[in-house]
């Protein structure tokens, strides 16, 4: 049976859809809120240990590299340093600044991009990031995923993790309120494979208002991309939607069945989605057979039930685009394995195949034959949703189509009609038209119908207003007249009367229809309340009281002697017992009398006779009368019973300070020191009002003086100097001073540092000395101080002590260390072998021989005929024919001779002549030239020595300058020169801030090879470039919008926020009114003040104030009140309303001879004239003021042997004496210099300046000097314009069009406008006007000496051959530094080689080799060889002699050995065999054989003559107790446990879940209660199984089973999960568990009688009715089940029949139960 439901949705179906995103109803709900959605993340933040990227526009990391020996292998290759940006990128070759993603492929840009977008974290959010190798947890979790859903492998373990999270970032263009998301990307590997998981939050933007997204959204423009690009130009793989508006729905969609979650394997040059699903056999990775892997194993999926629903599904598991086509039968070839699934019934709504249900049935009917398979859109393919229309065929070109129109039809997508039937505009009103062929439509704008959209539609039919309103047709919309009572769109809301508050003073409002009526408190009536009821109508007070109405009561002001509420009281006035003194009362109704005590008189009897009337109080004295008695009160300075007696003010001394005191009456006045002043002088003048400190100076007032304390580098009274930091030559030791405001930098002189250049750099720090060489710190330099045999500047050349030649006689010179030893030639000793051993000393010559001492030998002068060495043999002389040639002399031998032949010649009789330079002693290419015996070497140039062994130092002296290090080459040298210096030796200074590096203002300093910007405020970064956001911290507060200027920022505040920060708070606490008793409210920032009328207060009003409560009688004035007035009783002396008059007591004027009258309170004075004075200037008195003391125009008072001088400005002092500067307290503000005239000033202000004391700044933008529109900004003696675009120039006088808009530039190129023009500052290897042509920084050829160049986008690398090193592989590397030859080999460099030159008797490839005569070991028994030249002397051991020590001494000789000991001869000594239990060198000793504690491991020895036994501890055994016993031997442990031994124990390790001594205890897994929620837990050996809850799942039953997926609740039911259950929100007209019950609640039903039928319309049906294009239903009868319906393409309406039972509903156009419509029977 067909419900209501189906019905209205089949009726539906004829109005065409329009194509949504997937989470198109939910999306707009998530619009501009905080993102979420990061709960699957994995761990990140500041408390995972992760570092955080700087707030910067487009910025990102610093270069890192990565943890992981084997690198990171990505697209077959491996990369080792990598960026995290910004931008949403992870990059291996350099920082990613680019904002807008460009399409994949992208040549040499390898990155993996989780969301590449112009993010900007300076408005919101933060960019986390970390790596590691050692979070066993995280690199555990990892590696489980991926091997959790990578069918291929089972098993993986990464060595390092990079995990970089974008949490909660909005774009650029945004703010902190716009929109925010959080994603994340992982990086890992184990060093061969590679892994990328993204993860995606909310995603609510993609697009930067930079890559022309909209600002309010995001959305637009060029959006997100995800994916990876290798860098090759050729392999990427992007995430499907990526650069699409689709990107914004990511998170719902994966490709491992969980939402916003992607895996993918990276390492090799294809990229593999993850997953367990996949496609087989098909032509591209979009099409095949769907496998899927359950268990590791993959199988297919039987076709039954299979269709589009199901593709869908399979197609969003693999992050493709939609479903084309669902295929069955093998369509893709059969597959092998297992069939795993069938029947399955998915709504196509499905994240991944595993959520879909499965209808009844196995899969034991399918075969392979069955096998299903799908075709899914390929969204890398522009082509793939068929944009090209009307037949046009669609090509693809990268991420462009282009769409080949069939005839009559062009455009982008062939939508438009070549002959156009909308050209002609016949669409009215805004209607839009679309040609068709030869036809057109319009498409009408809301509000209007009609072929050409002429017909304005009447929104009032049916009439939309309720409540009575009024309806007022309007353009796609209506007006609607509100009754009294209603207001909204449709009068739809009602307005109680008493929501105004119209009921004052507390009554209370109730409606009765749509009126109000106001039940009043007490006292109050009228409509609102408004009026007080009069209580005093009629008068309720008696005996002549006056009423007073009060709110709800009445006060009676009662006659006298009446009193009571209402004056009904008689109160006798003698009650009061009101007569003093005695007096007796006698009553006469409200009167009394008194008759007074003698002495007293008065009403009362309360007045004393007054002794005073006769005035006998002298000199303004007032009298007090007292009881026959009075009293004067004297006014200063008088005193005395009368006040007779004159006292002098000035007697107390009253003038601090120093202040001089003169007296003029009473009173005194004080003359005070400079800088004080006040009546005694007590006040300092404060000299820092106003501050006269300028440059911050903070100022300290003293005394007549000020003290700035000034900040440096100012000083001078007023900080008015500025003292050049540099002034004072702080920099010591020859150092440049530069200063900057206060503060000065030191460039030093080579060898000095600190900050005033005053440390010498110890260049001793590193111990260059070598050899034990003791070094000395110099100025920029140091001296070793070598010990023997060591010399050069660091100690390094090895002085051989033999090299001086010691040895003399042919001595063999030996050295060792800084000694030598001479070797002698037979016939000579001592110690340099200077003495010649005398031969003959022995008389060797026989047979009458005369001998001659020789040279280590003898010669005998033999008489004939004797001859041979000692005359001994009768010989014939062999030389006496003179054999030997070429001067050889002959010496004759027994039957020959032997010649001793001269140099060069050698041979038996000196016939061979041999060249000297045959053995080439010419090294490093020295030309060897011959003369003799001798030879003479012509060196190459930078070579030198006899043998040209020596390369010449042309680093000595030093030619490089300003501090280069010298590196000698050969012939050659070169200068490795500091920063900001170069040239051959280092001569030529480079200015760094030569190229003016500083940006926006910045002002540049120079520090050697550092340059240092002072930038503007606002400006910030290294060279000023970067723009100070003011908004970064986000000032504006309670949803304000910052906009950032510069060095400030401007917050655009919301409704009831103000306030630079919008920190204020301001709601209207005036609505209502709060004040009562006619109040009037003023709003204030969260409060309100009432302004209230006499005589109320109190924060509303609601307190009667007594106007006497004040006390407005002045001058002890009794007052008197009547509502919100008053009456003053004065007192004596006093008159006027508040007894604020004093009395004139000068009328009449009471002053004799002239005196001058002033009157006083009950008072008066008489100024007399002179010379009179006293009370009324009855008293002759002399003139001080003649003659006039005053100076300078001082007015002289005559005062009783005194005078007073009033002075006149600039006058002051006893007699005006002393003249006051007017500009002594600095009245002129802001620099302006006084000039003082008399007691004028005049102030001559500073620039920009005006006004008396220079107070008004100067408005240089009166009168406007902005052109163009400029918006001129007042400075002080200056202005600035801020000008409008195009226009610029001090006065926007100059017109230049932004000429980088759009950018011209290419390849990434920055634009600068100029005027008229616009220059390109291109990336490296890029170059043109608009950075257009590539050059490969390779193609110059820049590496020398065969180095292999490799370009990197604008850098090259050199791979230099061996030998040679340098960024251009242009230096050979020097081999010979440092100098591998020892022993004082000279090292000549090769080219990747060195070769030494060595001395004797020194060989090898480092002359390392000592080729020594004792090196064959000729000394035996450890006799120690001395070798001198070719001989050696053998130094024997003890116990040894002979020439070569081989004769041994034998010690045994005589025995030594005692107690039967037996001798042995050793060398150099002898041991005893001692017979146990004796020992010692000869057996003296007897020895325990416990003593030695041969027992181990606490075994107890016991001793037997030479025998000891050992009792062992537990646990060990042996002769010694040495064995440990092995407690694990049988295994004691049960269950598998690995036994450990122990002394005298064993510990078993056990498996879970045994434990105890020996494993015997199980431990079930369940113990722990794993299982949460009720869970039921099953143990199975270590493991368990938890059996959930109803509504729980999970390991450990802690996932709340979601009921509400697939969504239970039908007719748009919101499912609320529950625990084991759900609830469903019904939306109105539906109700039930699932919203399954529909609930008729139908309108009042009025069929229309309009003659035109308007649209919705339910009208009677009538023959000949047609539809014009309308969609509306047409009744044929009330409670029939016909109905009528007009579809588009359908000029009549077409007859519907409802299904059995139902009937059509007019109310709500649908078929419904006939017992739920309200006009059926």
């Amino acid at each position: 049976m067909l419900t209501p439901r189906v019905l209205f949705l089949l009726v539906c179906a004829v109005v065409p859809a329009q194509p949504a995103s997937l989470n198109a109803h939910v999306r707009e709900n998530r619009r501009n809120i905080r993102a979420g959605g990061t709960a699957d993340f994995y761990p990140f933040g500041v408390s995972a240990g992760d570092a955080v990227n700087p707030k910067a526009d487009d910025g990102g990391s610093p270069k890192q590299t990565s943890a992981h020996a084997g690198g990171f292998p990505y697209f077959g290759q491996v990369y080792r340093d990598f960026w995290v940006n910004n931008n949403g990128v992870v990059s291996f070759e350099g920082e990613v600044t680019i904002f807008t993603p460009y399409p994949f492929p992208i040549q040499s840009f390898p990155i993996v991009a989780v969301f590449w977008a112009d993010v900007d974290n300076r408005r919101a959010g933060e960019v986390y990031w970390r790596q590691t190798t050692t979070d066993q947890a995280l690199l555990t979790q990892v590696s489980q995923d991926i091997v959790t859903n990578h069918p291929g492998i089972s098993s993986f373990q990464a060595g390092w993790v990079l995990v970089a999270t974008y949490d909660d970032v909005t774009y650029y263009g945004g703010s902190s309120n716009t929109s925010r998301q959080s994603f994340q990307v992982v990086l890992a590997t184990d060093g061969i494979q590679s892994f990328a998981i993204f993860k995606y939050g909310d995603i609510l933007w993609t697009t930067g208002s930079a890559s022309m997204g909209d600002a309010a959204t995001g959305l637009g423009g060029v959006p997100a991309q995800a994916g990876f690009n290798s860098g090759d130009g050729t392999n990427y793989y992007t995430v499907p939607g990526s650069r699409s508006s689709e990107i914004v729905d990511v998170e719902t969609r994966s490709n491992v069945g969980q939402p916003g979650t992607f895996l993918y394997q990276i390492n090799d040059a294809k990229i593999i989605p993850l997953g367990k699903v996949r496609l087989v056999g098909g032509s591209s990775e979009f099409e095949g057979r769907v496998e899927i892997n359950q268990g590791g194993t993959w199988g297919t999926i039987c076709d039954h039930s299979w269709g589009t629903e199901e593709a869908q599904v399979v197609c969003r598991e693999l992050g493709h685009g939609g479903a084309v086509a669902a295929y069955g039968s093998a369509h893709f070839g059969q597959g092998s394995g297992p069939v795993h699934l069938n029947n399955l019934n998915c709504t196509g709504d499905e994240m991944s195949l595993s959520d879909c249900p499965l209808l009844s049935g196995g899969t034991a009917a399918c075969t392979h034959a069955d096998d299903a398979g799908v075709e899914c859109k390929d969204t890398s393919n522009p082509c793939w949703n068929d944009p090209c229309k009307h037949g046009g065929v669609c090509s693809a070109d990268g991420d462009k189509f282009t769409c080949s129109c069939q005839s009559g039809w062009n455009g982008t997508t062939c939508d438009t009609y070549a002959l156009n039937p909308c050209d002609s505009g016949p669409c009215q009103n805004g209607g839009v038209c679309y040609a068709s062929v030869d036809k057109y439509t319009c498409s009408c704008q809301p509000g209007w119908n009609g072929t050409t959209c002429e017909t304005n539609l009447d929104d009032c039919s049916p009439d939309p207003c309720q409540n009575g309103g009024v309806c007022q047709d309007l353009v796609a919309d209506f007006s609607c007249s509100c009754p009294a009572t209603y207001e909204g769109k449709t009068c739809e809301t009602y307005v109680s009367p008493c929501d105004s508050g119209p009921c004052q003073n507390g009554g209370v409002c109730s409606v009765s229809g749509g009126t109000f009526t106001c039940s009043c408190q007490p006292g109050w009536n009228g409509d609102s309340c408004e009026m007080n009821i009069d209580d005093c109508s009629p008068n309720p007070c008696q005996n002549g009281g006056v009423c007073q109405d009060l709110v709800d009561d009445f006060f009676c002001n009662c006659p006298a002697p009446y009193e009571g509420n209402m004056c009904e009281i008689y109160v006798d006035p003698c009650g009061s017992k009101p007569c003093q003194n005695g007096g007796v009362c006698s009553a006469f109704g409200a009167i009394f009398t008194c008759s007074c005590q003698p002495g007293w008189y008065g009403i009362t009897c309360d007045m004393d006779i007054d002794e005073c009337s006769s005035d006998p109080c002298q000199n303004g004295g007032v009298c007090q009368d007292l009881v026959a008695d009075f009293s004067c009160s004297c006014p200063a300075p008088y005193e005395g019973k009368t006040c007779e007696i004159y006292v002098d003010p000035c007697d107390s001394g009253p003038c601090q300070h120093g202040g001089v005191c003169s007296a003029s009456g009473a009173t005194f006045t004080c003359s005070c020191q400079p800088g004080w002043n006040g009546t005694t002088c007590e006040i300092n003048i404060d000299e820092c009002s106003p501050d006269p400190c300028q440059n911050g100076g903070v100022c300290q007032d003293l005394v007549d003086d000020f003290f700035c304390d000034c900040p440096a580098p100012y000083e001078g009274n007023m900080c008015e100097i500025y003292v050049d930091p540099c002034g004072t030559k702080p920099c010591q030791n020859g150092g440049v001073c530069s200063a900057f405001g206060a503060i000065f930098t030191c460039s030093c002189q080579p060898g000095w540092y600190g900050i005033t250049c005053e440390m010498d750099i110890d260049e001793c720090s590193s111990d260059p000395c070598q050899n034990g060489g003791v070094c000395q710190d110099l100025v920029a330099d140091f001296s070793c101080s070598c010990p023997a045999p060591y010399e050069g500047k660091m100690c390094e050349i090895y002085v051989d002590p033999c090299d001086s030649g010691p040895c003399q006689n042919g001595g063999v010179c030996s050295a060792s260390g800084a000694t030598y030893t001479c070797s002698c030639q037979p016939g000579w000793n001592g110690t340099t072998c200077e003495m010649n051993i005398d031969e003959c000393s022995s008389d060797p010559c026989q047979n009458g021989g005369v001998c001659q001492d020789l040279v280590a030998d003898f010669s005998c002068t033999c008489p004939a005929p004797y001859e041979s060495k000692m005359c001994e043999t009768y010989d014939i002389d062999e030389c006496s024919s003179d054999p030997c040639q070429n001067g050889g002399v002959c010496q004759d031998l027994v039957a020959d001779f032997s010649c001793s032949c001269p140099a060069p010649y050698e041979g038996k009789a000196c016939e061979i002549y041999v060249d000297p330079c045959d053995s080439g002693p010419c090294q490093n290419g020295g030309v060897c030239s011959a003369s003799g015996a001798t030879f003479t070497c012509s060196c190459q140039p930078g070579w030198n020595g006899d043998s040209c062994e020596m390369n010449i130092d042309e680093c000595s002296p030093n030619p490089c300058q300003n501090g280069g290090v010298c590196q000698d080459l050969v012939a050659d040298f070169s200068c490795s020169c500091p920063d900001t210096y170069e040239g051959k030796t280092c001569e030529t200074y480079v200015d760094p801030c030569g190229s003016g590096p500083c940006q926006n203002g910045g002002v540049c300093s120079a520090f050697g090879a550092i340059f240092t910007c002072s930038c503007q405020p606002g400006w910030y970064g290294i060279t000023c470039d970067m723009d100070i956001d003011e908004c970064s911290s986000d000032p504006c507060q309670n949803g304000g919008v910052c906009q950032d200027l510069v060095a400030d920022f401007s917050c655009s505040c919301p409704a009831t926020y103000e306030g630079k920060t919008c920190e204020t708070y301001d709601i209207d606490e005036c609505s209502p009114n709060p004040c009562q008793n006619g109040g009037v409210c003023q709003d204030l920032v969260a409060d309100f003040s009432c302004s209230c009328p006499a005589p109320y207060e109190g924060k509303m009003c609601e307190t009667y104030v007594d106007p006497c409560d004040s006390a407005p009688c002045q001058h002890a004035g009794l007052c008197f009140a009547s509502g919100a007035t008053f009456t003053c009783s004065c007192q004596p002396g006093w008159s006027g309303t508040t007894c604020e008059m004093n009395i004139d007591e000068c009328s009449p004027d009471p002053c004799q001879n002239g005196g001058v009258c002033q009157d006083l309170v009950a008072d008066f004075s008489c100024s007399c004239p002179a010379p009179y004075e006293g009370k009324t200037c009855e008293v002759y008195d002399i003139d001080d003021c003649s003659p006039d003391p005053c100076q300078n125009g001082g007015v002289c008072q005559d005062h009783v042997n005194d005078f007073f001088c009033t002075c006149p400005s600039p006058y002051e002092g006893k007699m005006c004496e002393i003249y006051v500067d007017p500009c002594d307290n600095k009245p002129c503000q802001n620099g302006g210099v006084c000039s003082a005239s008399g007691d004028k000033f005049t102030c001559s202000c500073q620039p920009g300046w005006n006004g008396t004391t220079c107070e008004i700044n100067l408005d240089e933008c009166s009168p406007n000097p902005c052109q163009n529109g400029g918006v001129c900004q007042d400075l002080v003696a200056d202005f600035s314009c801020d000008c409008l675009a195009p226009y610029e120039g001090k006065t926007c006088e100059t017109f230049d069009l932004d000429d980088c808009s759009p950018n011209p530039c290419q390849n990434g190129g920055l634009c600068q406008d100029l005027v008229g023009d616009f220059v390109c500052h291109c990336l490296p290897s890029y170059h043109g006007k608009t950075c257009e042509i590539y050059v490969s920084p390779c193609d110059s050829g820049p590496c020398q000496n065969g180095g292999l160049c490799s370009a990197s986008g604008g850098t090259f690398t050199c791979s230099c051959q061996p030998g040679w090193n340098g960024a251009t592989c242009a230096m050979d590397i020097d081999e010979c530094n440092p100098n591998p030859c020892q022993n004082g080999g000279v090292c000549q460099d090769l080219v990747a080689d060195f070769s030494c030159s060595c001395p004797a008797p020194y060989e090898g490839k480092t002359c390392e080799i000592y080729v020594d005569p004792c090196d064959s070991g000729p000394c035996q028994n450890g006799g120690v060889c001395s070798a001198t030249g070719a001989a050696f002397t053998c130094s024997c051991q003890p116990g040894w002699s002979g020439a070569t020590c081989g004769m041994d001494i034998d010690e045994c000789s005589p025995n030594p050995c005692q107690n039967g000991g037996v001798c042995q001869d050793l060398v150099a000594d002898f041991s005893c065999s001692c017979p146990a239990p004796y020992e010692g060198k000869t057996c003296e000793i007897y020895v325990d054989p416990c003593g030695s504690g041969p027992c181990q491991n606490g075994g107890v020895c016991s001793a037997t003559g030479a025998a000891f036994t050992c009792s062992c501890q537990p646990g060990w055994n042996g002769a010694t107790c040495g064995n440990n016993i092995d407690e694990c031997s049988p295994d004691p442990c049960q269950n598998g446990g690995v036994c450990q031994d122990l002394v005298a124990d064993f510990s078993c390790n056990c498996p879970a879940p045994y434990e105890g001594k020996m494993c015997e205890t199980y431990v079930s897994p369940c113990g722990s209660g794993p299982c949460q929620n009720g869970g039921v837990c099953s143990a199975t050996g270590a493991t368990f199984t938890c059996a959930c809850q109803t509504g729980w799942d999970g390991a450990t039953c802690g996932i709340n089973t979601d009921e509400c997926s697939p969504n239970p609740c039908q007719n748009g039911g919101v499912c609320q999960d529950l625990v084991a259950d759900f609830s469903c929100s019904c939306p109105p007209l539906y109700e039930g568990k699932m919203c399954e019950i529909y609930v008729s609640t139908p309108p009042p039903y009025v069929p229309t009688t309009a003659l035109v039928i308007t649209e919705g319309a339910v009208i009677p049906w009538s023959p000949g009715l047609t539809c014009d294009g309308l969609n509306f239903f047409l009744l044929d009868t009330d409670c029939s089940n016909i109905y009528y319906v007009c579809s588009p393409g359908f000029a009549s309406p077409i007859l519907m029949y409802c299904p059995a039972t139902l009937v059509f509903n007019k109310d709500i156009k649908v078929c419904d139960n006939p017992q739920a419509v309200v006009y059926c029977p």
